[in-house]
C-alpha cells in the first residue's frame, strides 16, 4: 500500500538518508515521492521489470539473487536499511530491465522517489551523488569476492568457511537447512548435504533437522585452513 509522505514518516527518511533532505522537505517535489510497507516472503521485484522509481528502505532486509531456469538460486547481497539496490537504481536510471530478484526476508519500509527527482538529486546535490558511487563501489566489491569465492574455492571449504562466520566458539549452533544453505553459496541443495555428511563423518560437525552443532569449532578452523 502506497502512503504520501507524512511528519513522522519524513523524520525518519530524513535521519536514514540525509543526502535527499532536501528533496524531502520540498513540498512540491516530495507530493510525487511515497511510502511503502512490503510483508516477508514476498517479492519486492521481479527479474525482467521495469520500475519508474527508486526505491530507499527505511527497515528491513531484502535478499537479491539471480535464480536460473532450473530454479537454483545465487545470492548477490542484502540490502538493509539506510541503503538501496544498486541493481534497481541501474535498472531505473538507464530505463532497462531489472537484472535480478529481490525477495524481502525481513517486513521492508521503503521511501519511493521517481527517477527524474533522483536524477535531479544527483545532478545537483553532491551528497547524494556520492551516497549512490558508494553503493556502486560496495556491490560491486562484493559481488567480486563472490565471483572469486566460486570461481577459486572447493565448495567444501565455502561450506567451512560459512559455518565458521556463522558460529563461534560460545555459540556453536547454527539453526538452518541445507537448502538455505545452498540459496547462500549458489550450490545445490544435493552438494551441500553430500559435504556436511562428510563433515560429520569426521566429527567436525553433528547434523539435525534444520540444526546443525559445531562439535570443535577450533577443528573445524582448522581444517578450513588445510583446504
Amino acid at each position: 500500500m502506497n502512503i504520501l509522505l507524512n511528519g513522522e514518516i519524513l523524520s525518519v527518511a530524513i535521519k536514514k538518508f540525509p543526502y535527499f533532505k532536501n528533496l524531502f522537505e520540498d513540498k512540491e517535489k516530495s507530493q510525487d515521492i511515497n511510502y511503502h510497507k512490503i510483508k516477508s516472503g514476498t517479492y519486492a521485484f521481479f527479474e525482467g521489470e521495469y520500475y519508474s522509481f527508486i526505491s530507499l528502505v527505511l527497515s528491513g532486509t531484502i535478499r537479491v539473487s539471480k535464480i536460473s531456469e532450473n530454479g537454483r538460486e545465487l545470492v548477490l547481497y542484502r540490502v538493509k536499511q539506510g541503503e538501496s539496490c544498486i541493481l534497481h537504481i541501474s535498472s531505473a536510471l538507464s530505463k532497462q530491465p531489472y537484472s535480478a530478484t529481490a525477495f524481502v526476508e525481513e517486513d521492508i519500509e521503503v521511501i519511493n522517489i521517481p527517477v527524474a527527482a533522483y536524477q535531479e538529486e544527483m545532478a545537483n546535490v553532491d551528497m547524494a551523488r556520492v551516497f549512490t558511487y558508494q553503493l556502486y563501489n560496495k556491490r560491486i566489491s562484493n559481488m567480486m569476492v563472490l565471483l572469486e569465492e566460486i570461481v577459486f574455492n572447493k565448495m567444501d571449504k565455502r561450506i567451512a568457511e560459512f559455518l565458521l562466520q556463522k558460529s563461534t566458539e560460545e555459540n556453536h549452533i547454527i539453526e538452518i537447512t541445507h537448502e538455505e544453505i545452498a540459496i547462500e553459496l549458489g550450490s545445490a541443495r544435493e552438494v551441500v548435504s553430500r559435504i556436511l555428511k562428510e563433515f560429520e563423518k569426521i566429527n567436525l560437525i553433528k547434523l539435525s533437522r534444520r540444526k546443525i552443532t559445531i562439535l570443535n569449532h577450533v577443528k573445524l578452523a582448522t581444517y578450513y585452513e588445510s583446504l
